[in-house]
């Protein structure tokens, strides 16, 4: 039942834009934000000129472009894990210091990765790609704060500002699902940003206790990487924006509107991905657990059946 009830709520995502559906498993399944498809209407017509949206306007104005390398947090193999990635403007050893305690007088830091990149939003151009993973440390119900650098191996290191989030708990498993976030696709990437952070402040609102949150594709909209006015990196910028993302763990579906791109891989570092099954130039399929959840996040742009087979034995297994 927990299987089908999982598949069936894909489904629905991909019918609805702009909803998000929090998700207690096994509990049960509510929703928020329905919209009738025959009278929806596109949220760029109705924002552009409300008062919240021009108040916000400024602030977006000048954080948009560094909102390209923003943090965001994907979940690790099981509960004890955690992926963090970043763009950085140049490359070096990234490294995640992770405490429970803000002031971080007990701490323990993670090295990682970094992938040379050459990623342009219309502004700025970021050379490096940073994946760290926390492996089999985290443990269940506390509070984790945690701050990053790009350049652990650097005489004098800078550490960015401190974040903070919250391990799962033993047992059931809360999760937000989100269809369609497709920042860009109104044709005005500022309108669907503000609608998109508010659909998930308002999320954390409705589910406090959520673990995770389920994208079910389509981040952006863009979809080639013939891009030399860095359309595809702003759109990034704005689902990258949201302050929830720096503390909610994201597992998010490749999307037709992605695969056709090389920065998905890059934005996210995603869990038993190592083997490339149903590989496209965006990424590929992965896997992960939480309690007795099995959750198999599918590249279904790749029409390789046979490598999104060996995932699913492999998870399985």
């Amino acid at each position: 039942m927990k299987k089908r009830i999982t598949a069936f709520l894909v489904i629905i995502s991909i019918l609805y834009s702009w909803i998000f559906i929090p998700v207690s498993i096994p509990a049960g399944v509510s929703a928020y934000g329905e919209a009738d498809i025959k009278t929806e209407q596109s949220t760029a017509d109705t924002t552009i000129n409300a008062p919240g949206f021009l108040q916000w306007l400024p602030e977006w104005q000048s954080r948009s472009a560094a909102s390209t390398a923003n943090m965001i947090l994907t979940p690790g193999a099981n509960e004890s894990c955690m992926n963090f990635s970043w763009y950085s403007e140049s490359i070096g050893r990234p490294a995640v210091q992770l405490s429970t305690d803000p002031a971080f007088l007990k701490n323990q830091i993670f090295d990682g990765t970094a992938a040379s990149i050459s990623r342009y939003n219309g502004t700025t151009t970021y050379r490096a790609a940073n994946h760290v993973s926390v492996k089999n440390y985290l443990q269940p119900g506390k509070t984790y704060y945690y701050r990053y650098t790009s350049a652990i191996n650097s005489t004098t290191v800078v550490w960015s500002g401190i974040y903070s989030f919250q391990n799962q708990k033993s047992g059931s498993v809360t999760a937000i699902l989100t269809g369609d976030p497709q920042i860009g696709a109104s044709a005005n990437i500022a309108s669907d940003t503000y609608n998109w952070s508010r659909t998930l402040q308002q999320a954390v609102q409705t589910a406090p206790d959520a673990s995770l949150l389920l994208s079910a594709g389509d981040q952006i909209n863009y979809k080639t990487d013939n891009d030399m006015d860095g359309e595809r990196e702003r759109e990034y910028a704005g689902f990258l924006y949201p302050p929830q993302l720096r503390s909610l763990p994201v597992a998010a579906a490749i999307g037709n509107h992605e695969t056709k791109g090389s920065d998905y891989q890059y934005h996210f570092n995603t869990p038993n991905s190592e083997n490339n099954y149903g590989s496209t130039p965006s990424g590929c399929d992965y896997y992960f657990s939480r309690g007795n959840i099995l959750f198999l996040v599918i590249n279904s742009n790749s029409r390789k059946l046979s490598a999104h087979r060996n995932l699913m034995k492999k998870a399985v297994a």
